[in-house]
């Protein structure tokens, strides 16, 4: 494929409606394969076309936003470096340098998301806790049964079910990304 100026293409190309990826070393059209592009994580069907855009890229600055806080003390309505953060403080400060607004409390955001299996959960989604009177914490799932959250001994890195199994509360995922 040559451009207007009769380079070859590279990248993302919009011809006749649809629009492909260029490999930038092979200069081939990308096909059945997901690619990292300029709007995040993209899906090329057999036929090269764009299918889906995927938020990845913003899960995972999501993720390196709020990691760097781990370590600090929990901060009960704290919602930003500046007062520190209880769980729900963190999860809407660090979506909303990736652009995204989310409403303060973990049960608002939990209304607020799109509810999802367990099995379907993403790095970038949300995990929930319930005690059977409602939403009482929030996460932001990593993958492999592990959450970043900040709860009552500080902001860190700690497993779903072993959070669930002590604080006797069942677990929910949510998502606000393409995922």
């Amino acid at each position: 494929m040559f451009g207007g100026d009769g380079r070859i293409v590279t990248g993302l190309c919009d011809w006749f409606g649809s629009t492909y990826y260029f490999d930038p070393s092979t200069y081939l059209k990308v096909t059945n394969e997901w690619r990292l592009t300029d709007r995040g994580w993209s899906y090329f069907d057999g036929n090269g076309i764009l299918q889906d855009t995927k938020d990845t890229q913003k899960a995972e600055n999501i993720i390196n936003v709020a990691s760097r806080f781990i370590g600090w003390g929990y901060r009960w309505g704290g919602s930003n470096p500046s007062t520190g953060f209880d769980c729900s403080g963190l999860t809407s400060y660090a979506f909303a340098q990736a652009g995204i607004s989310l409403p303060r409390t973990a049960a608002d955001q939990y209304y607020a998301s799109t509810k999802i299996a367990a099995n379907q959960a993403q790095r970038g989604d949300l995990v929930f806790f319930s005690n059977g009177s409602g939403i009482f914490h929030v996460g932001i799932y990593l993958g492999n049964n592990q959450m970043l959250d900040a709860e009552s001994n500080g902001l860190g890195i700690h497993r779903v079910s072993t959070f669930a199994y002590y604080s006797g509360a069942a677990s929910f995922y949510g998502r606000f990304l393409n995922l």
